[in-house]
């Protein structure tokens, strides 16, 4: 018995029972949809949380950078005043260690010097010395950097990223005129 109402039968059949399985289908799939939203949900906090670490190491190691050069120009204009006063002055300006130490914990002392997101208490002075020879000033610091993120997550027993950075000067006097 083929005929065309026959054919139009079968047509419905197929599609109640296509029906019925896309409707079971579906509470299927939203199971699935859900563990894919939650799986790329984490990714895209991973990627956020090492994007915001990684991008708070790199401004410090900066702002530290700029510390270390500060210091060490603030030294190397540092003039020994003894020195100064018992020899005579030429191309180079008399230092001594003790006060180019000084002056270099003096610069990094002061407030705002520091990187914001080194932990409080950190920031040493690594090395601060004057080269005789060259008459050229090496300032080193160093400190410890909180991550936002990650130092939430693992509490009291991660310190940080140690981070470092050296700088040279020297200051070179002129004959005026």
């Amino acid at each position: 018995m083929s005929g065309p109402g026959m054919a139009g039968n079968r047509a419905i059949v197929r599609s109640a029972r296509v029906r019925g399985k896309s409707a079971s289908q579906c509470r299927d799939d939203g199971g699935q949809i859900s563990l894919l939203i939650v799986f790329f949900g984490l990714v895209i906090l991973g990627f956020t949380t090492v994007i915001v670490d990684l991008s708070t190491v790199f401004l410090a190691q900066r702002v530290l950078q700029a510390t270390a050069d500060g210091a060490a120009l603030t030294a190397a204009q540092h003039v020994s005043l003894a020195g100064a006063y018992t020899t005579e002055l030429a191309e180079w300006l008399p230092l001594s260690d003790a006060e180019v130490y000084a002056a270099v914990a003096d610069y990094v002392g002061e407030p705002g010097r520091a990187p914001q997101s080194c932990r409080s208490g950190t920031l040493s002075i690594t090395a601060a010395t004057l080269d005789a020879t060259d008459r050229t000033v090496s300032v080193s610091l160093s400190c410890t950097v909180s991550l936002p993120i990650v130092n939430v997550i693992t509490g009291s027993w991660w310190r940080g990223v140690p981070i470092a950075r050296h700088a040279d000067a020297r200051l070179l006097v002129l004959p005026s005129g």
